[in-house]
């Protein structure tokens, strides 16, 4: 398992942040917005190697990005914090998991 996560600050707006996030993380495939919770309200395959939002939101007011596979994801959390906007970054990579 390797774990790699940062924390950020940014006076930018929280939409503009999140269309940055959103083109970034195409490069690593289909991007989720996990907003809301799953967009994709239907059954998936437990084997499968598809990213969900598996029941995963973002905090009030926030943003919640996915991209990648269950094995190798990257995630982006974006939620307004006083004045400013908090930006987590993490990407989890879990070799073995086939």
């Amino acid at each position: 398992l390797k774990v790699v996560a940062v924390k950020l600050r940014s006076e930018d707006a929280k939409d503009k942040i999140a269309a940055f996030y959103l083109k970034e993380l195409a490069r690593f495939g289909t991007v989720l917005d996990c907003s809301q919770g799953d967009p994709a309200e239907r059954k998936r395959d437990r084997k499968s190697k598809e990213l969900s939002c598996e029941g995963e939101r973002a905090k009030r007011n926030g943003v919640l990005l996915k991209a990648g596979t269950k094995a190798n994801q990257r995630v982006v959390s974006i939620e307004p914090k006083g004045e400013s906007i908090a930006i987590a970054l993490v990407h989890v990579e879990i070799r073995g998991l086939d």
